[in-house]
């Protein structure tokens, strides 16, 4: 293909002289938002929207734990058998960015709580036609490290979540016209 119809396209898709019928599907992670409450997160719009953010996070990790394998393979069985057993969300851990500007940082605010079970959410951008992206509530333990640092680096620290309960999803809610 001819290098100028490369640019060309690329300019085209970078302008957004696209219509709308022939961009990308999807969704960027521009908007989710980790919150938190010392008392339960109703699995709804209103409750996860309703809990205190924490400001900054850069990595939120997979949210869907694995379930154990249970061998239930018999000698009359020519292949494995298995039944699920116990879903294991493992430690959760957040990056989050420290920022000077904060009067109550985030740091501060779940270095606070170590130790304790409390509630948390994960509220998902919401997508066009929608007041509510979705999201996910769940309690956990949170734990608070310091991350390492080089020179000339931001400061950021982890938010490690020994989770306490099952990781519920709450559907986006349409917007009301």
């Amino acid at each position: 293909m001819d290098v100028s119809l490369i640019i060309a396209e690329r300019y085209r898709l970078g302008c957004g002289i696209v219509k709308k019928e022939e961009q990308m599907a999807g969704l960027a992670s521009i908007g989710i938002k980790i919150k938190y409450s010392a008392s339960e997160i109703p699995n709804t719009a209103e409750g996860i929207q309703g809990a205190a953010a924490l400001p900054n996070c850069q990595s939120c990790p997979s949210l869907g734990g694995d379930t154990d394998q249970i061998d239930v393979t018999c000698f009359g069985d020519a292949v494995k058998k298995y039944i699920p057993g116990l879903k294991d969300f493992s430690s959760l851990e957040f990056t989050f960015l420290i920022d000077n500007q904060e009067e109550d940082s985030s740091f501060e605010t779940m270095k606070s709580h170590e130790g304790e079970v409390i509630y948390f959410a994960v509220e998902l951008p919401a997508r066009s036609g929608y007041s509510f992206g979705g999201g996910f509530v769940f309690s956990a333990v949170p734990t608070v490290d310091m991350n390492e640092i080089g020179v000339g680096e931001a400061l950021t620290w982890t938010l490690s979540m020994s989770v306490q309960s099952d990781i519920e999803y709450a559907a986006p809610a349409a917007a009301v016209n």
